[in-house]
């Protein structure tokens, strides 16, 4: 990995990924994202067009907060990390700015300062857009492994996971993705991201739909009380008439949510939710 001259925040750091392949903007590419840019198009705007994306407070928080949590890792891990921007040596295009990297390269750092990422991450689940781009991340330092540290806000705890490793066909799909992204968007008109219509047309189909809605609407409540008539009728029985049957469909499910390990079958038993619901037959002519 070739390492930049470039200090994350600055105007310098935020000229120079207009011209490269970021990590932590790789899952826009595969749609994934839950903010901005959540898709190639936005992406595109953002890089080769006009779309501006300001930091939010929970951006601006977690990186006033990268310092302290960046120790606590190193004092669980014992491992030192340090911040820096680098470039993958067979295509500089492709790029990673490191919350932290080990002085031997062998362990890159990825820390978020959100709850629900911590509450993901602590049962045991990485959201796929930060594992995507931990995945560039191995791809552009050569490491051996990344680690991913997550805080919750409110309570300051952290849950560290560790052991994440390069997974060769999803680097793979990454590189092909930044490729044929930069071939179908740079130097290219872009498709804009929405249009406005004043036109008699859009306006017309805005009415008739606005009207069809209050229709469903009004129709889907009535329809609802209905169903809900026949089956306080039906007093719990398969009841039919008139071309109509309800049907009382008794399920029973388990609250796997509330254990943490094995479950021994008679707890399961004492979770167990039973419930009864109705199923409206029409029968055919």
């Amino acid at each position: 990995m070739k390492i930049l001259n470039l200090k994350q925040g600055t105007q310098e750091w935020e000229k120079s990924r207009k011209e490269s392949f970021n990590a932590s903007e790789t899952p826009a590419l595969f749609e994934v994202n839950p903010f901005a840019p959540k898709n190639p198009l936005e992406l595109a705007h953002l890089k080769y067009g006009d779309l501006v994306i300001h930091k939010n407070q929970a951006m601006i928080a977690g990186s006033e907060n990268e310092g302290w949590i960046r120790e606590r890792v190193e004092e669980v891990t014992g491992i030192t990390f340090q911040p820096l921007v680098g470039a993958w040596d067979n295509d500089e295009r492709f790029r990673a700015s490191f919350d932290g990297i080990s002085f031997d390269g062998d362990e890159v750092l990825e820390i978020k300062f959100s709850k629900y990422t911590y509450e993901k991450v602590k049962q045991g689940e990485i959201p796929k857009n930060y594992y995507l781009q931990m995945q560039h991340q191995l791809l552009v330092s050569g490491a051996k492994e990344a680690i991913f540290a997550a805080v919750n806000p409110d309570s300051r705890e952290i849950v560290i996971k560790g052991g994440i490793t390069k997974d060769e066909k999803i680097v793979e799909e990454i590189i092909k993705r930044w490729i044929e992204f930069e071939k179908e968007y740079k130097d290219k008109k872009l498709p804009p991201l929405e249009i406005e219509r004043d036109d008699v047309d859009w306006e017309l189909a805005v009415m008739a739909y606005k009207v069809a809605e209050q229709h469903y609407k009004e129709a889907k409540a009535t329809f609802e009380e209905a169903k809900q008539t026949l089956i306080e009728l039906s007093e719990g029985v398969k009841t039919k008439g008139f071309g109509i049957t309800v049907i009382p469909v008794k399920s029973s499910r388990y609250e796997y949510a509330k254990a943490k390990e094995y479950i021994p079958p008679e707890v399961l038993e004492k979770i167990k939710k039973e419930s009864i619901t109705y199923r409206i037959q029409k029968e055919k002519q």
